[in-house]
């Protein structure tokens, strides 16, 4: 018997690594398969869909908790589960003591009381054993305190019974070793076919069960339920990685059609600082900057998976601004050296319009990764080069990792730059300054992959540069602070001040402004339209009717329900209504 529970154990484990190696490719396989289809562009509907949901529905953290929880609890579950039904297997065969040992009834034989039973009346029991109920199994009396009616387990032949004592025969001549005991299956119609001796008993029953729980137990026990539990904890951890990775394809894709033109998705919550910052915060602050530029210039770079080339991700300006905690740390900031991120952002429709002809034809190449650096955007395909991608001015330069001889006297207008260290690895430079330079471009991109042997796949379906032209027509809160005037700097500067000075305030910076709370209180938002600073209060504009301050109501606006009265700050003394409207709310609507 227990060389056929070793065998059943390396049975099951080679099945469970067959079996996970099966569906390791099936998920690898199903994740390649989604990323292909939402590149090529047929899913672009339903992605579009799927996004716009999850804007209007804003999860909230406890979702998110509750989400976390359920899963961690579906796996405590499957292990307590599994644990629970190796604890039963391994008392099984255990002699019972102090510790009560759980059995699994398989029969049926004291389910109910037989009409034929001449030991056992029905009225007179109560404790009916169904199968598969899991039985509390007590340990055993002494011999001489075991009675009739005691329900025991015993052992005959290997195998348990759980029956009832219907007789005792005393020692006689015939048993002089010991008593001797007749017990019965209440369902069955007659008595066990042999006595049973005190040393054959295992335990006692004294009534204690659960229902049916017994199935669940023997399922566990048996290789299939061992799978089962492996597999159902090896997909709660491999299927949130598989939709990890379509998400970010599906996010890279967003960005390819224009819907996303900025970081919106990740609206950060930044605490700021209950005084006022000071210029030396500020100065140290643009160290810290400067530090992390000098690294990026040295070639310290972010590597991005496939599909993440044409995110517009948040510029290092931004990040540094989104978590800055001093006012003159965020101005400090705006005269600094800009990205790549950030010039590609800047940069007129048609640069950009350029730039996603050429990514287009970069995401056909299977394998490709883009590494995306301060300066510039690096392509690579395994080990070998493809191309970099760099903003000079307003020209768009395209470097390829290809031979310039090669190309003489051809109709490609070049510029060989092998001399320059950091262009060794790719000293073809071409300059895009027109339709046809993006199309020669695309064709030399085709060439190097057929002389590299990179596969290449069909032309996407959508057309990205299209899709890109509606780029610049919506532009994010950072953005338009970034390049407005300094007028309206120092007003916004001016503002954020004073409610950085108000105790326990916090800030959320969206796509489209600045939202601050104090607890549950909604004080203000900040947002700005054309060239003005709109300051949304959360007051009720009824209550300062006919006074000095001059304001809108917004409060038919859902999107400014908790923030209905709008001062538009277009002045001095408007900043100083504002800041005395934000000090009103704060004290619950008293001047």
């Amino acid at each position: 018997m227990e060389q056929f529970a070793v065998y059943k154990f390396f049975l099951s484990l080679i099945v469970f690594v067959v079996l996970t190696v099966i569906f390791t490719a099936f998920v690898v396989y199903v994740i390649k398969v989604s990323r292909r289809i939402i590149k090529s562009g047929m899913d672009d509907e339903k992605i579009k869909i799927e996004y716009e949901k999850k804007i209007a529905r804003k999860s909230s953290i406890i979702c998110t908790i509750f989400e976390k929880l359920v899963l961690i609890l579906c796996c405590a579950f499957v292990l307590i589960a599994f644990a629970f039904a190796v604890y039963v297997t391994v008392r099984e065969d255990k002699v019972v003591t102090d510790i009560p040992t759980l059995k699994v009834v398989q029969s049926d034989s004291m389910s109910f009381v037989n009409e034929k039973n001449r030991y056992v009346k029905a009225e007179n029991v109560k404790e009916n054993i169904d199968v598969f109920d899991l039985v509390v199994i007590d340990r055993l009396p002494k011999e001489e305190d075991l009675k009739v009616n005691d329900i025991v387990l015993y052992e005959t032949n290997g195998i348990y019974v759980i029956h009832r004592i219907v007789a005792i025969e005393e020692v006689n001549e015939k048993h002089p070793e010991g008593r001797h005991f007749l017990l019965h299956g209440d369902a069955n119609e007659v008595a066990d076919r042999f006595p049973v001796t005190y040393k054959q008993m295992r335990g006692v029953y004294n009534g204690a069960r659960v229902p049916f729980v017994g199935s669940f137990v023997m399922f566990m026990q048996s290789p299939a339920g061992w799978l089962c539990a492996l597999l159902v904890l090896f997909a709660i951890i491999a299927l949130p990685i598989a939709e990890k990775k379509t998400e970010r394809e599906k996010y890279a894709r967003l960005v390819a059609m224009g819907i996303i033109t900025e970081a919106e998705e990740s609206s950060e919550a930044v605490k700021p600082e209950p005084q006022v910052a000071t210029e030396q915060q500020g100065s140290a602050e643009a160290v810290k900057l400067e530090q992390k530029e000098e690294k990026a210039e040295k070639g310290e770079i972010i590597p991005l998976s496939h599909g993440e080339h044409e995110e517009t991700a948040v510029t290092l300006d931004e990040v540094e601004i989104s978590n800055a905690h001093s006012i003159g740390a965020l101005f400090a900031m705006f005269n600094a050296p800009k990205s790549f991120k950030e010039k590609l952002s800047l940069a007129g429709e048609e640069l950009n319009a350029e730039y996603n002809e050429i990514v287009s034809t970069l995401c056909r190449i299977e394998r490709v990764r883009a590494i995306r650096g301060f300066k510039g955007e690096t392509y690579r395909c395994g080990n070998k080069g493809v191309c970099k991608l760099t903003i000079r001015g307003k020209t768009l330069n395209v470097y390829l990792a290809l031979e310039p001889n090669e190309f003489k006297d051809t109709k490609y207008i070049y510029e060989d730059v092998s001399d320059k260290k950091d262009y060794a690895n790719y000293p073809m430079r071409v300059k895009i300054t027109s339709n046809r330079q993006v199309r020669w471009a695309r064709e030399l991109i085709l060439l190097l992959c057929e002389k590299n042997g990179f596969k290449v796949a069909k032309e996407p379906i959508t057309n990205i540069s299209d899709l890109f032209s509606t780029f610049k027509k919506s532009k994010s809160f950072t953005y338009k602070l970034r390049t407005a005037n300094d007028v309206l700097k120092g007003r916004y500067k001016d503002i954020t001040s004073f409610i950085k000075s108000i105790d326990r305030v916090r800030v959320i910076r969206g796509f489209k402004g600045e939202t601050y709370k104090r607890g549950n209180l909604c004080v203000c938002k900040l947002a700005i339209r054309g060239k003005t600073l709109n300051a949304y209060i959360g007051l009720d504009p009824k209550k300062f009717e006919n006074t000095k301050y001059k304001y809108i109501d917004v409060s038919s606006s859902k999107a400014y329900a908790n923030y209905p009265m709008r001062v538009k700050v277009t002045s001095d003394r408007q900043v100083r209504w504002a800041k005395e409207l934000i000090s009103a709310c704060i004290n619950g609507g008293e001047l």
